[in-house]
C-alpha cells in the first residue's frame, strides 16, 4: 500500500480567527485578541501516517466500455457526436470508442450547472474522431493503459502532535506564623561603697566591694507573614488521533459498495490525514489548557506559601531574640545592683 509518512512538521501559530490564513484546518485554540507575535501555540506534528491504498490490476470492464461512476456498472463506449462531456473530467478518456476522442465543444454555452461541474469537470464537449496529435490508443493496449481500476483504501491515518500554549500567569496569596525561642544569658557588674565612722573615736572607714552577675532569659514569640506571589506556567500536551476509511467514508458520503477512483482514493488520503491531524490537535489543545491553569495555580500557591512560612520565621526569631535580650540585661543588670 502507499504509506505517507509526515513526521516532525513544526508550526507556530498566530492566535488569529478559525479563518486565519495561518491557521490549519480544525484549530481550536485561537485568541482574536491576541496581537503579540509570541502569543502563538507551537504544534509539532511526530507522526501522521497515512491509509494503505491497494490497486486492483484487472480492468472493472471488458474492451468497449467503461465505467459509469453515477450508475456504478459498465456501459458501452460511445461514438461519434456522443456526449462525453457531462462525464467528470478524469473519465473523458475512457468514454470515446476507438479512434475518437472526447473534446469540448466549441463555440458552445456552458450550461452544465446541475451536473457538479465545480467538482467534477464537467464541460460541453462530445466524441470526435482523434488527429495525429492526439496520439490516440487503439485495442487491448487502449484498454489497459486507460481502465478503470478498483482502487481500495484500508487502514487509518493517525497524527500524533505535541502543542505548548503560551504563559499562563496566576495569582496566589498564603499566610503562615510561626514560634520560635530565644535563650540569652546577660552578665552585668556591679560595685557597692560602704563607710563606717566612729566619731567618738574620730575613725571613718570606707570600703568598696564588686559583683558580677548573669541573668539567662528563655522566650517565645510568634510572628505572622502574608505573601503574594505570581508564577508563570507554560503548558504543554501531547495527543493522538486517528481516523479509519470507514470514517472518512462517511465524512465524503461514499457508498461501501461504490467503486474508488484514483481522484476520489486521493481525496479520502488527504481528507483522513487532515481530519487525523485536527482531532490530535483539538485533543492536545483541550488537555493542554485543562492543565495549564491549575499548574500556574499550584506553582504561585507554593511559592507563596514558601515565601510566607520563610519570613514568619525570621520575624519570629528576631523578635524572641530581642526581646529575651532585653529581660536579660534587665535581670543581669538588677542582680548587680542588689548583690
Amino acid at each position: 500500500g502507499l504509506v505517507q509518512d509526515g513526521c516532525c512538521m513544526r508550526l507556530r501559530l498566530r492566535h488569529t480567527g478559525p479563518d486565519s490564513p495561518s491557521a490549519p484546518p480544525g484549530l481550536a485554540h485561537k485568541s482574536e485578541t491576541a496581537k503579540d507575535p509570541s502569543d502563538s501555540a507551537i504544534i509539532v506534528e511526530q507522526e501522521n501516517s497515512s491509509m494503505s491504498l491497494t490497486v486492483n490490476t484487472e480492468c472493472l470492464c471488458p474492451v468497449g466500455q467503461f465505467w459509469h461512476w453515477r450508475l456504478k456498472k459498465c456501459v458501452e463506449q460511445g461514438g461519434w457526436g456522443y456526449e462525453c462531456g457531462f462525464f467528470p473530467s478524469d473519465h473523458h478518456h475512457r468514454v470515446c470508442s476507438d479512434g475518437l476522442i472526447c473534446k469540448r465543444a466549441q463555440g458552445i454555452e456552458d450550461n452544465y450547472i446541475d451536473h457538479g461541474k465545480d467538482d467534477t469537470g464537467s464541460v460541453p464537449a462530445t466524441c470526435k474522431p482523434c488527429s495525429s496529435e492526439d496520439k490516440c490508443e487503439k485495442g487491448e493496449k487502449r484498454h489497459e493503459a486507460d481502465c478503470f481500476k478498483d482502487i481500495h483504501v484500508s487502514g487509518k491515518s493517525c497524527a500524533t502532535v505535541h502543542l505548548t500554549l503560551p504563559p499562563i500567569t496566576a495569582e496566589a496569596t498564603a499566610t503562615r506564623s510561626h514560634t520560635a525561642k530565644a535563650n540569652v544569658t546577660m552578665t552585668a557588674t556591679g560595685e557597692a561603697n560602704h563607710t563606717v565612722s566612729r566619731p567618738e573615736w574620730n575613725v571613718t572607714h570606707m570600703a568598696t566591694a564588686n559583683a558580677t552577675m548573669s541573668y539567662n532569659a528563655i522566650l517565645n514569640k510568634t510572628a505572622e507573614h502574608t505573601a503574594t506571589v505570581n508564577a508563570t506556567a507554560q503548558p504543554s500536551a501531547q495527543a493522538r488521533a486517528c481516523v479509519t476509511a470507514a470514517q472518512v467514508r462517511k465524512m465524503l458520503g461514499i457508498d461501501d459498495r461504490q467503486m474508488m477512483t484514483e481522484e476520489l482514493s486521493s481525496k479520502m488520503v488527504a481528507l483522513a490525514k487532515e481530519e487525523a491531524f485536527r482531532k490530535a490537535v483539538d485533543e492536545a489543545t483541550k488537555n493542554a489548557t485543562l492543565s495549564g491553569g491549575p499548574a500556574a495555580k499550584d506553582a504561585a500557591e507554593k511559592l507563596a506559601t514558601a515565601e510566607a512560612t520563610k519570613v514568619a520565621k525570621l520575624k519570629a526569631e528576631a523578635l524572641a531574640l530581642e526581646a529575651a535580650a532585653k529581660e536579660a540585661e534587665a535581670g543581669a543588670i538588677d542582680r548587680g545592683v542588689h548583690a
